[in-house]
């Protein structure tokens, strides 16, 4: 699998451009993970760096929808 995020201001941007850009919702994106919307919420707006743990299911959902769209 090809890393997309490898930092958290990379996550931060992924997440705004999910969220801004292709009209997921910070829960939909929460579920998907398994990680609080809350904990989404505060990387988003930089209360909290995300862990490692965060970064690799970003990019495993990142990876996950990418499949979906080639699939289409």
């Amino acid at each position: 699998m090809h890393k997309k995020v490898n930092d958290s201001e990379s996550a931060v941007n992924i997440l705004r451009i999910l969220v801004e850009d292709y009209g997921m919702t910070q829960t939909s994106i929460s579920k998907h993970m398994m990680f609080s919307r809350n904990a989404i919420r505060n990387v988003m707006i930089g209360k909290s760096n995300p862990s490692q743990r965060f970064i690799d299911k970003l990019n495993t959902l990142l990876f996950k929808m990418e499949y979906e769209i080639a699939l289409r």
